[in-house]
């Protein structure tokens, strides 16, 4: 059974992406276009953003900064739902989903939702 419970509410962006992040001259880093908002579980914005652009290195950054466990079958599942919705937008609007659905095929065979 997995956990769906949010221990503390965060405000979610639900739009990071690379050109949504900016670096000041000072090292901090800032998260911007949040027209989007809503508080949930800081698990799912890092879904959103490994299900769009990968777990490369800013993946991880975002990781490291929320100090969150990615191999919960919470963050699965988030990640899952991700994926459908890309899948569904690609679909909709004709650009070839084929890789998506592997992606989301491998990402499922992964993890054991026992």
């Amino acid at each position: 059974m997995i956990d769906l419970e949010i221990p503390e509410p965060y405000l979610l962006n639900r739009d990071i992406k690379p050109s949504n992040i900016i670096k000041g001259e000072d090292e901090s880093v800032w998260i911007l276009d949040w027209e989007n908002a809503i508080l949930g579980d800081p698990l799912y914005d890092l879904a959103l953003f490994g299900a769009r652009y990968g777990h490369g290195t800013l993946w991880k950054r975002l990781k490291e900064g929320y100090g969150l466990n990615s191999s919960s079958p919470k963050y699965a599942l988030y990640e899952i739902i991700g994926l459908i919705g890309i899948i569904d937008f690609y679909q909709k609007y004709q650009i070839n989903y084929r890789g998506r659905q592997n992606q989301f095929r491998k990402f499922v065979q992964r993890f054991s939702f026992k």
